[in-house]
């Protein structure tokens, strides 16, 4: 396979990028980066100069590739119309392709809002997100719209990501470290629903070797209360699993939109990705934080 891949620098898209040249596929990677560009070079990859911002300069690169993986973001206020912009832009030129191809979108389980006790599958309504990424339910749905004659279109909504020194859940970690608590917004009796990065990026590789269309959940299928998660995490770190709650209120007027993301109580399952063969190695964080700490510690 010859694969784009956007956001193959990032803290999903190395991942990703790593399972396919470990699979023995050609990647061309997106970066704006310089001293990235060489760094892709070393590991095989071909990097492609440019940047999300002006997909116009790499759609058409990006259609002469099997499979176009959209992995990448901004952190701006523009974020949503960088990436409204950069999927219509890869949606045409894909579709002015002269051969098959796969277009696979990156969204996540946030579009789902809260579930509170029900398991939600691929089937589940997205009719209230939050708030933070309620814009990609309509880009989610423009990206299947075009699943039709040689280009396939699906959706990968990963649930909360762990693993490595990056992501969300290594703020466990690098608070219990620093105050000597690990810190977490609001109560701690919400779940997530989560992935390890490695198990998610080969969710990636399996979609792309089947060429599915859809949308697929990838979590790892045992949601966990966020109190748990970070009295695990402290109690590894050395910190005897001392904790501290940030109130809601306040993680908002710290954090605005993020704060009630984390917030949400989140019970998602994937019936659709098991039937490709996706079967996660890490069944759960706290089950894995000894190596999830040890993968912190020795990156970060």
């Amino acid at each position: 396979m010859k694969v784009f891949l956007t956001g193959g620098t990032g803290y999903i898209g190395s991942a990703i990028l790593e399972v396919f040249m470990k699979n023995g596929e050609q990647v061309t990677v997106l970066t704006r980066s310089r001293e990235k560009e060489k760094n892709l070079k070393q590991r095989g990859a071909e990097p492609h100069f440019g940047d999300l911002k002006n997909p116009e300069a790499f759609s058409q690169v990006a259609s002469e590739h099997d499979v176009i993986i959209h992995a990448g973001s901004e952190t701006s206020p523009e974020s949503s119309l960088i990436d409204k912009k950069a999927v219509e832009t890869l949606l045409t030129s894909a579709k002015s392709a002269h051969h098959p191809l796969s277009f696979i979108y990156t969204s996540g389980v946030w579009v789902l809002g809260n579930t509170g006790d029900s398991l939600v599958d691929e089937s589940a309504p997205v009719d209230h997100p939050a708030e933070i990424v309620k814009w990609r339910v309509e880009v989610e749905k423009r990206v299947l719209s075009e699943n039709e004659r040689h280009l396939t279109t699906a959706v990968i909504r990963p649930g909360i990501v762990y693993g490595g020194s990056g992501g969300i859940c290594s703020g466990f970690f690098s608070s219990a470290l620093k105050d000597g608590r690990a810190a977490y917004v609001g109560e701690g009796k919400n779940r997530w629903s989560l992935v390890h990065r490695d198990d998610l990026a080969k969710l990636y590789y399996l979609i792309a070797k089947s060429r599915s269309s859809g949308i697929f959940h990838g979590v790892d299928g045992t949601p966990t209360r966020v109190l748990d998660m970070a009295e695990s995490a402290s109690l590894t770190a050395g910190k005897k699993g001392e904790v501290q709650s940030m109130p809601l209120d306040k993680a908002k007027q710290n954090m605005g939109l993020f704060a009630d993301a984390l917030a949400l109580d989140q019970v998602v399952s994937t019936k659709r990705a098991s039937k490709i063969g996706w079967n996660p190695v890490h069944r759960s964080f706290t089950d894995s934080i000894t190596q999830l700490y040890q993968e912190y510690a020795s990156v970060g």
